[in-house]
């Protein structure tokens, strides 16, 4: 409760920084405690410092007046793009649609402007394309003839995002295991095998294993070998497919 007292403190005194940090903390213990709605509570509460109804005439970019979004530095940015983010992650937890939304506003955001002074490392982001997949595959996103297309260019953006200079390997290859899965399961097999062979010539269960569970709670560059040999099978190409499997 007094941590409660000083973010609402932080958030009155106009100190948005701390006021964010400090709800993020919250939101996140709620969360751990299966308290799922005082955590969407909270985030939304958070963000309310920079929202507020649009003027005659006035654009809001998700929900915040764009002199706001303008005027912001990078660290208030990164704030505001991580309580979306948590957000998205919370309602994921209660089957609540809004999430797409949520995830929807942090990559937006993400976009229009710089995230740290120097631009480096984004990967805090990727949350968001795994997030939205889950969101997919529960077709939660868009209709099912569109979800092929919308996957397509989800794992495009990862990728894209995955291979900026600073970025942790491990989140490119999270990236690539997500495009061998979308290729090999749309049956286009040999795309997904090229997209597995960079997958390859990077990987290691030494080096990246224990990094994959870390930051995505499972090894999916792992799996990949078992998608790569899937395809082998689609291909009529069994050998390769059972050497795959005793890699």
């Amino acid at each position: 409760r007094s941590k409660i007292q000083l973010f609402g403190y932080w958030k009155e005194s106009g100190d948005s920084s701390k006021a964010a940090e400090l709800g993020l903390e919250i939101g996140k213990k709620f969360s751990s405690l299966c308290l799922n709605t005082d955590s969407i509570d909270i985030y939304t509460n958070a963000l309310t410092m920079w929202q507020r109804n649009a003027d005659d005439g006035e654009e809001l970019v998700c929900g915040f007046p764009v002199q706001v979004i303008d005027s912001i530095d990078a660290k208030t940015c990164k704030n505001i793009v991580l309580l979306f983010i948590a957000k998205g992650q919370t309602l994921a937890n209660l089957n609540d649609k809004e999430g797409v939304t949520a995830y929807e506003n942090a990559l937006k955001i993400s976009r229009m402007k710089p995230l740290s002074n120097h631009d480096q490392d984004r990967s805090f982001i990727f949350p968001i394309f795994s997030g939205m997949l889950v969101f997919l595959k529960n077709g939660s996103i868009v209709e099912p003839q569109n979800e092929i297309a919308y996957e397509q260019e989800l794992v495009a953006n990862f990728i894209l995002e995955a291979k900026q200079r600073g970025i942790p390997i491990v989140h490119y290859l999270r990236a690539l295991a997500m495009e061998v899965d979308f290729y090999c399961l749309a049956g286009q097999y040999e795309r997904a095998l090229a997209s597995h062979f960079v997958l390859e010539d990077i990987y290691s269960v030494e080096e990246h294993h224990a990094l994959m569970i870390h930051h995505y709670h499972s090894d999916r560059a792992a799996q990949s070998f078992g998608f790569c040999a899937r395809c082998y099978c689609h291909l009529g190409n069994i050998d390769e497919a059972l050497k795959v499997c005793h890699h």
